[in-house]
């Protein structure tokens, strides 16, 4: 699909996505280990509490499993992880991605840059439309993003081949170009 001149298309990275498989996996195969040892030795921190071990298994599994599938299937999306473009952003990214997001809609824009989550906040006039998108489990996590960030909105370069100043830097010119803030 032809954007133009004028738009920006940003890939989901390979690189990133196989490793946070390869991270997943690693804490499903520890639950299942959990899950299945017999017994721990006296030495062991669980000794007397293999209850515990096999509930941070299940917990582990019930967790990760789930993440680990997401992250497969993102890693065979042929599709843009964020297009920037004249009708706004268009994200593909995560898992509480709704499409497109209209630069009229959007009233500011901030980084949450901290050890576990480098992401752009997109804060919109509309929240409830924007979370009225997904389906249950998005509308979930989407709340709980309103919750922590004030905005359902996240854009996180987690699986994006692009950093986090890039991407900010790409919808302030988007921003500027097209409008937005919410005018």
């Amino acid at each position: 699909m032809d954007r133009g001149l004028d738009s920006r298309t940003i890939p989901l990275s390979r690189r990133k996505l196989l490793l946070a498989v390869g991270g997943v996996l690693l804490f499903v195969v520890a639950g299942v280990w959990l899950i299945l040892k017999e017994d721990f030795s006296i030495h062991s921190r669980f000794y007397g509490y293999e209850w515990l071990a096999k509930t941070i298994g299940v917990v582990a599994i019930l967790w990760f499993g789930p993440m680990g599938l997401y992250l497969l299937w993102k890693l065979f999306d042929r599709r843009p992880g964020v297009v920037i473009e004249e009708r706004g952003i268009i994200d593909n990214g995560n898992a509480t991605s709704v499409g497109l997001i209209a630069w009229g809609d959007i009233v500011g824009i901030a980084r949450q840059d901290g050890k576990k989550a480098r992401i752009l906040l997109v804060m919109v006039r509309n929240p409830e439309e924007y979370i009225a998108r997904g389906n249950r489990v998005q509308r979930y996590l989407m709340r709980s993003n309103m919750r922590w960030y004030g905005t359902p909105l996240s854009v996180s370069v987690a699986s994006l081949g692009c950093s986090l100043d890039e991407l900010e830097g790409w919808v302030k010119e988007g921003l500027g170009r097209w409008g937005g803030l919410a005018r």
